[in-house]
């Protein structure tokens, strides 16, 4: 624990033990095993919660007019944005800390939820101020974006990472996904209606972060500020990350698409980044999955075990992107145009370049939320910077001319100089992922080079698709063998990972 940051009155300094046994009556699960179960604890149930928003998405787009649907995409933006600015970092390092030392959830709980609060009703006062002086009209999209936001903000899903209750996780934003796909279906059979569209989503967030409080109990939450601004220090650099994120990871290119192009072409593309956003979960859940056990590996003093357990996540992650490559090159129109109608259609290019933009995300950014792990946050400012301008100063430059491509375009680069700038600081771009980055560099050319030949798009696809079902596979081999190592230990033995 960074020595600024001061426990609360009868908070040991040390790392509490977990609450209870994670395997009563069996040998403690080993690191590659526990980085295994967090994954999946969040992976099985949050399909449902993805697949549920994203049917909500589908429901909306056919049932709304593309002018509705635009406005709803844009309110859904907005409040990102709105819950960007005011992050402040503190959930990551709350999520650090708490993995180290449980005892300080109450504490830290209080002031998280203080800060995250006053700065979100600032920013909403501040935004129904403009609107009633601009735009009267749109008070109810900014009233039911600003709800939205609220609701997320104050979610306890941080203290559920911390602890490594990635099961009531996953089952909180779950229910939320699955009310926000009942309410949309309501909204399209009665109403019709953007507000009512936005306040479902608005909904669903109020679900989710009210089970998430509940799984995060017994806890006592004071809001205070005592203390506060040492966790300032330490987060500031995490929360400039995520602004950083946001230009590239939250609708803010449909933002520029809306402003510099067209509604209508907004909402185009938003089909397209919506199957990116429901496909790119995987690098969340495998940030979420390895942050507690790096935090407590750093905190060690264990350097070797934190670098094996980042190492060994690189070849799956690296092969899930490659598949999801392989299948949007193969089935992107008809996917789009299945989901969401005949118009969407023509947003398969951009899809293929937004899963390029993915490939290479899903293997960076887990590389790159381990710096907060080790108190390292300037690291991870530093590849979300370089992705942010590169995806700003192209966003700018490609969308006025190219549209929903130029915009797809962008975050692909964007995301491949993250990927890389994360890997180099921990020393694994001229080591253990080299040959990852030259393979994808080589797939991401391959798959622009099959929209100019579309004979070779079958040829490249099925290839992209082998390669990244040949890595998933054989990446599993280290995993049973350390199950299988762990087996053969004596009650008390050493943990082999």
């Amino acid at each position: 624990m960074s020595s600024d940051l001061k426990p609360p009155s009868g908070s040991s300094s040390r790392p509490s033990l977990p609450e209870q046994p994670l395997f009563p009556g069996r040998q403690a699960p080993t690191t590659g095993e526990r980085a295994a179960r967090n994954f999946l604890s969040l992976a099985l149930p949050e399909p449902i919660n993805r697949a549920s928003r994203f049917a909500a998405a589908v429901v909306l787009a056919r049932g709304l007019t593309l002018h509705d649907y635009s406005l709803v995409n844009i309110g859904i933006a907005a409040a990102g944005l709105a819950m960007t600015f005011t992050t402040l970092g503190l959930p990551e390092i709350g999520a650090r800390d708490i993995a180290i030392d449980h005892g300080l959830a109450s504490w830290l709980a209080g002031r998280i939820v203080a800060a995250r609060a006053v700065a979100l009703l600032a920013i909403i006062a501040i935004a129904l101020a403009v609107g009633l002086l601009v735009a009267p009209s749109d008070l109810p999209i900014i009233i039911a974006s600003g709800a939205m936001a609220l609701s997320a903000a104050l979610s306890a899903e941080w203290l559920l990472r911390g602890k490594e209750r990635m099961r009531q996780l996953g089952l909180a934003t779950a229910a939320g996904g699955v009310t926000v796909l009942i309410g949309s279906l309501v909204v399209v059979a009665l109403t019709r209606s953007a507000f009512a569209a936005l306040g479902i989503f608005a909904l669903g967030e109020i679900v989710a972060s009210a089970l998430c409080w509940r799984a995060a109990r017994p806890i006592q939450v004071s809001p205070g500020y005592a203390g506060l601004t040492a966790l300032l220090r330490r987060s500031w650099p995490v929360a400039l990350s995520t602004i950083a994120f946001q230009t590239y990871y939250a609708n803010f290119d449909t933002l520029i698409i809306a402003a510099t192009r067209s509604t209508d072409q907004a909402g185009l593309y938003s089909a397209a980044y919506r199957v990116f956003l429901t496909l790119n979960v995987v690098s969340i859940f495998a940030a979420m999955a390895l942050l507690p056990l790096l935090a407590r590996a750093r905190h060690d003093q264990d350097d070797g075990l934190a670098n094996r357990i980042l190492v060994r996540s690189l070849r799956p992650l690296a092969g899930y992107g490659l598949v999801v490559v392989g299948v949007t090159e193969a089935l992107g129109r008809p996917l789009l145009t299945a989901l969401f109608g005949h118009r969407f259609g023509g947003m398969d290019h951009v899809l293929v370049a937004l899963c390029i933009g993915l490939m290479w995300y899903v293997l960076g950014y887990p590389a790159g939320y381990a710096f907060i792990a080790g108190n390292q946050s300037r690291r991870f400012l530093a590849g979300a910077a370089t992705a942010a301008v590169l995806d700003v100063v192209l966003d700018l430059s490609l969308i006025p001319i190219m549209g929903p491509l130029g915009a797809a375009l962008a975050m692909a680069i964007a995301l491949s100089a993250a990927c890389v700038v994360w890997l180099y600081l921990h020393g694994l771009a001229t080591g253990d992922a080299r040959w990852l980055l030259l393979l994808l560099f080589a797939v991401s050319m391959a798959a622009i080079a099959a929209e100019d030949v579309p004979a070779s798009n079958a040829i490249i696809a099925a290839a992209t698709l082998g390669l990244g079902l040949a890595l998933g596979l054989s990446s599993l081999r280290p995993l049973l063998r350390e199950i299988a190592a762990r087996r053969s230990l004596q009650s008390g033995g050493t943990d082999p990972g």
